[in-house]
């Protein structure tokens, strides 16, 4: 059991960093992640009602350590997910006070967690045949709360719990280096951008806006090709005064019209030259 379990680990860190590759934007790769990694979970189910363990150790050593390593991940994106389809679009201070709220929420869940917390971290076992066997419970061991898919053959009282111990901490990483790089941005503002006393606001449809995004990005005109879909996103938004609603479903639609794929981009072309005609012409 233990060694298909690490076989298929070492598949889906594969198929995730592929996946991470092939992804426009941090969205579309948690969507992908979250079912390549409900595949590779059903896939350790499936093979434990075949392969039973061999003793209590072999099954304490799984769901304490084997299966987290997988459930963590989920967790990990399912909350990634709704932590940047919700994120607001507007200034540093908005976007400031909704990331702190989300780490927040990370402390509330170690307070309210602390004491085996403090078991998992600290390499304690003297608890692990109640906390990491299946169909036992005690009441008076703060049975967890966090259970989204409970099955009491492939599941014991805390098994989760690690997996979301592991799950914050990597959300606590995520939110960090987001803070930082909006600290970052805000500066880089700051000094090379005192700020016009107008602002300049898109007045041409938004799938034209969306057309360019997409372009810029596949060109890696910023941060030497490491900005992602959805910083370029935020920074047209807030630049131009324009709400782009779900801009991967309209990039998709925009990929299969039958009027032309990048309308608005052969219209700057057509212009540009034609302003250069002219100005050849008048010179």
């Amino acid at each position: 059991m233990l060694s298909f379990a690490n076989q298929q680990f070492q598949a889906l860190e594969k198929e995730l960093a592929e996946l991470q590759q092939d992804s426009d934007s941090i969205i579309q790769e948690s969507e992908r992640n979250i079912d390549a990694i409900l595949r590779s979970i059903d896939a350790l189910k499936n093979h434990l009602l075949s392969h039973p363990f061999e003793s209590i150790a072999e099954e304490v050593l799984f769901f304490k350590q084997i299966k987290p390593k997988f459930t963590s991940k989920l967790i990990y994106k399912i909350e990634l997910l709704k932590i940047e389809s919700r994120r607001p679009i507007g200034s540093f201070k908005a976007q400031q006070k909704y990331l702190l709220k989300q780490l927040a929420k990370l402390e509330s869940f170690f307070e309210d967690n602390i004491e085996f917390y403090q078991y998992y971290r600290s390499g304690n076992t003297f608890l692990d045949d109640k906390y990491f066997v299946r169909n036992v419970f005690d009441i008076r061991l703060h049975q967890d709360t966090y259970v989204f898919d409970y099955d009491s053959n492939f599941s014991t009282s805390h098994d989760s719990k690690v997996a979301r111990i592991i799950a914050n901490e990597l959300l606590r990483n995520y939110l960090n280096a987001s803070l930082a790089e909006l600290e970052q941005n805000k500066y880089a503002v700051s000094k090379f951008q005192e700020g016009p006393k107008k602002k300049l606001l898109w007045t041409a449809p938004k799938a034209a806006l969306i057309e360019l995004l997409y372009g810029l990005h596949s060109a890696g005109v910023f941060n030497d090709s490491n900005a992602e879909i959805g910083q370029i996103a935020r920074y047209l938004q807030t630049a131009f005064g324009v709400d782009l609603g779900n801009y991967y479903r309209t990039f998709q639609e925009i990929r299969i019209r039958k009027s032309g794929r990048t309308n608005f981009i052969d219209l700057l072309k057509k212009k540009l030259v034609e302003r250069m005609n002219d100005s050849d012409q008048n010179a």
